[in-house]
């Protein structure tokens, strides 16, 4: 079978990060619903959620990589984009109560997410990453 056109593969990849990203914190969410209904007043809880979003991050970038299959940091660049756009919001608005800490170190681990995802990526797809020859 033909694989799918490079450019293709781009269009649905980014869509589909999003959506693993909004299933992870959703079925998260439904098996710990403590964390995801609380307003994060403790260090604990907040480590718990800060360690939640990078697995999102990190699990998305490899779903966004494993998709593509092709130009790998050109998808984790953009995917690194996408990231910034839907956490800052979150960070402006419902997070605002928490610690300037909190919200730096969310920030600051976007980039070590979509490194992480897109090396698990290279890892697992190793026929679709290797040099050209």
């Amino acid at each position: 079978m033909r694989r799918a056109l490079p450019w293709l593969r781009t269009v649905i990849s980014i869509p589909l990060g999003v959506v693993a990203v909004r299933v992870f914190h959703k079925l998260v969410g439904a098996l710990l619903p403590r964390l995801y209904g609380s307003d994060l007043s403790n260090d604990p809880d907040r480590l718990a959620m800060l360690a939640l979003t990078v697995l999102a991050g990190i699990f998305a970038s490899f779903v966004v990589a494993g998709i593509a299959q092709h130009r790998l940091w050109l998808h984790m660049g953009i995917f690194l984009i996408v990231m910034i756009a839907m956490d800052l919001p979150a960070v402006l608005g419902y997070l605002s109560p928490q610690p300037i800490r909190f919200k730096a170190v969310i920030m600051l681990t976007l980039p070590m997410q979509a490194w992480l995802g897109g090396l698990m990526a290279r890892v697992v797809f190793k026929r679709a990453y290797r040099p050209a020859v």
